[in-house]
């Protein structure tokens, strides 16, 4: 039990905010979709 709650609150504190590496990506109706992948390799929305 204390080494699941260890790894547990080492998850947490080793893990970054969800909206730090949210990008979007073209919907399939020409919509912006939010992909929150940090590894997604796929073209990134240009919102210029």
């Amino acid at each position: 039990m204390t080494r699941r709650l260890i790894g547990i609150v080492a998850r947490a504190l080793r893990e970054t905010p969800a909206d730090a590496h949210v990008h979007f990506h073209q919907g399939s109706l020409g919509q912006p979709a939010a992909c929150h992948d940090p590894r997604c390799e796929r073209p990134h929305l240009d919102a210029c």
